[in-house]
C-alpha cells in the first residue's frame, strides 16, 4: 500500500524534482533514508505529488517536514476545497490500480490454506 504526499509549491528552481523521475529520484535519496522505491504521480498547479510506500513512513514522515511535505489526505481533510476532485482522481488513478493489483495478487496467491477474503 502506498502514502500520497503534496510538497506544495515545487517548480521554483532550475533541477526541479518534477522535471524528470530521474531528479526526483535523486533528491529523495539524498535527502531520505527509504527502503522502497517512491513513485512520482504528477502536479497540479504548482504542487506536486508523489508516493512512498507504507512501510516506509515511520522513516519519512519527520524528515519531509523539513521540505514542507504534507499527506495528501491531510490536506483534503483540512481544505476539502484545495483540489478539484477530477484533478485528484487523474494524478492517483495509477495508484488505486497498483492497490487494486496488489490485493487482486495477494488474494489470489497460493498459501496452502483457505483463502480470506
Amino acid at each position: 500500500m502506498t502514502q500520497v504526499v503534496v510538497w506544495p509549491g515545487m517548480g521554483m528552481t532550475d533541477d526541479d524534482p518534477a522535471d524528470s523521475p530521474e531528479i526526483f529520484d535523486s533528491f529523495v535519496k539524498k535527502n531520505f533514508t527509504l527502503e522502497h522505491p517512491v513513485k512520482l504521480l504528477g502536479t497540479l498547479g504548482n504542487d506536486l505529488f508523489f508516493a512512498i510506500d507504507e512501510r516506509d513512513v515511520p522513516r519519512f514522515a519527520v524528515p519531509r517536514l523539513n521540505f514542507g511535505m504534507r499527506w495528501l489526505s491531510d490536506v483534503t481533510d483540512q481544505s476539502p476545497d484545495a483540489y478539484d476532485p477530477e484533478d485528484l482522481k487523474d494524478i492517483v488513478k495509477d495508484i488505486v490500480k497498483d492497490i487494486v493489483e496488489d490485493i487482486v495478487e495477494a488474494v489470489t496467491a497460493p498459501t496452502g490454506g483457505t483463502r480470506h477474503r
